[in-house]
């Protein structure tokens, strides 16, 4: 656990009544292994796109997942119906980072969590098992990003929920439209063309030879250093397939900033990624 989680732990018991749960022989999942839970009394209620608040003050948001509301009406009725299902399963565990402090609302991002024959069933497995949630790798440890994007490659092969929509569906690189995707989340694939270092420590992974409108890659020092220290060179990508995922900027033409290793990812050199089409 992280040294503040003692502090966290007392915080959380004033904010909500709960304290932590006992030690349990479980089959942990990837993403909580490395903490430990606080158990949650009922009522607890969905706020969308991706808040849970249990009775009292605080809450949590759902850790490691695209705050989609959906446009798609039925696809928003299906994820409420399966967080109030999920929610049901008392007790419910939330897995807290000690290290994060909470949002301007207070609160805390947690992997929700109950037991299930012994196994931990984490409710963000599931909502992206049914294609209900996508991945969001920005804070995520990396066993953990691998666990979550595995289950996502199956739902999006398989074509779960939102994978049925043109809206979320895998983007190419020599053909993006900027204002249909700019401030939202995607995942883009292409064929890197040239990689190019500044000596600000910014690095820039270029899919086009006109850097003002074809799609770009853009890395600073702290992403750079993510990429590096989990994979190869970063000059090694030139002329390779990746697939990147993120927010869409806008900076003259489409632009993902990398954070993290986990963003992106060779064609053919992981599993977690699965069939993108």
């Amino acid at each position: 656990m992280h040294r503040s989680s003692s502090a966290l732990a007392i915080s959380l018991f004033l904010l909500t009544g709960h304290a932590f749960a006992e030690e349990k022989h479980v089959a942990a999942s990837p993403c909580t292994e490395s903490e430990k839970p606080v158990t949650l009394g009922s009522p607890l209620s969905y706020s969308a796109p991706v808040a849970i608040k249990p009775r009292g003050q605080g809450g949590f948001t759902l850790k490691g997942l695209v705050p989609d509301l959906f446009a798609n009406s039925e696809l928003e009725r299906q994820k409420q119906k399966e967080i109030s299902r999920f929610l049901r399963k008392a007790p419910i565990e939330a897995y807290v980072t000690g290290h994060k402090k909470p949002d301007r609302y207070g609160r805390h991002e947690a992997f929700l969590a109950h037991l299930k024959d012994g196994n931990e069933i984490l409710l963000q497995d599931s909502l992206v098992a049914k294609g209900l949630a996508r991945v969001l790798t920005d804070s995520l440890e990396d066993d953990c990003a691998d666990h979550l994007l595995s289950i996502e490659a199956t739902a999006r092969k398989t074509q779960k929920g939102l994978w049925k929509e043109a809206a979320y569906r895998l983007k190419k690189a020599d053909d993006l439209h900027l204002s249909a995707i700019v401030s939202t989340y995607q995942i883009v694939s292409g064929i890197v063309l040239s990689v190019h270092r500044k000596a600000d420590g910014t690095s820039y992974v270029n899919f086009g030879d006109n850097w003002y409108e074809d799609f770009t890659i853009s890395l600073g020092k702290k992403g750079l250093q993510s990429w590096e220290a989990k994979n190869k060179f970063l000059d090694d990508l030139q002329n390779k397939p990746i697939y990147v995922r993120g927010w869409v900027e806008d900076r003259g033409g489409p632009l993902i900033e990398l954070q993290n290793a986990s963003q992106l990812t060779v064609a053919g050199e992981t599993k977690s990624l699965g069939d993108t089409r």
